[in-house]
């Protein structure tokens, strides 16, 4: 997995062409719910949010998926995996 670099500085349509233009694609959050991440990202499905998978840290939210919401103007990272 690949995290775009900036900070939420990515709509969805935005941070979709960036993944691709590293030969990548968005990830699905299946993908990448093992993971620790505390920061928003965009996903394949639309949905910005991130996991976390053990010991949210001050900040971080919860276990599991933290959803930052569905609308696709606003401003995350994107999550972008292997095609």
């Amino acid at each position: 997995m690949l995290a775009l670099p900036g900070v939420y500085v990515y709509n969805f349509a935005s941070a979709k062409a960036k993944c691709e233009s590293y030969g990548y694609r968005l990830c699905h959050k299946d993908e990448i719910m093992h993971k620790r991440i505390c920061m928003r990202g965009w996903t394949s499905t639309g949905e910005q949010g991130y996991p976390m998978s053990h010991s949210p840290g001050s900040g971080c939210g919860h276990l599991g998926w933290n959803s930052g919401g569905t609308n696709k103007s606003a401003k995350a990272n994107g999550f972008c995996c292997h095609k």
